[in-house]
């Protein structure tokens, strides 16, 4: 596959990689196909930008619990507090029966310890709902859930 400069933007084969360093909060790189760009060329379109953000917070809840993503897109969560959160999507790892599920043929995923400001995002491969846990809070019941898809979502993200 051939990769070309065009000004701030790369062409990789049919996708086209957009980047801008200089966006709020540290810049963003949008991958499209080039028939999002050219209408007729193709129909596909990818991006790396998140579908939604989950934030993490003092009062022990992740915010908003539940989400709403297509399959194939990303879901960030960002610790805006002051303690050490994880997002945990392993029944395994449960303490409580219920923290956790996840849909059929859909592999378990964790954080790790996230310390306050850090970030963390995961890419849902599989149609389904995920229920997910914060390990050192989950007796306190900081749950969430996202619910994947296989339409595309041009509406809301959220219920």
């Amino acid at each position: 596959m051939s990769a070309r400069t065009l000004g701030s933007a790369l062409l990789l084969g049919g996708l086209v990689v957009l980047a801008s360093p200089n966006a709020p909060g540290g810049g963003t790189v949008r991958v499209v196909s080039v028939g999002a760009l050219l209408p007729g060329v193709g129909t596909d379109h990818v991006t790396r930008e998140p579908a939604a953000t989950v934030t993490m917070t003092n009062q022990l809840t992740f915010e908003d619990d539940t989400v709403n993503v297509s399959v194939g897109e990303t879901v960030v969560w960002r610790n805006n507090s002051d303690l050490v959160h994880t997002v945990t999507a392993d029944p395994a790892r449960a303490a409580k029966e219920g923290s956790a599920n996840l849909p059929s043929g859909a592999k378990p995923f964790d954080s790790g310890r996230l310390a306050p400001g850090a970030t963390f995002s995961h890419a849902f491969r599989v149609v389904g709902t995920y229920g997910y846990f914060c390990v050192p809070h989950e007796a306190a019941s900081m749950t969430g859930t996202v619910i994947v898809s296989d339409r595309l979502n041009t509406g809301s993200r959220h219920p």
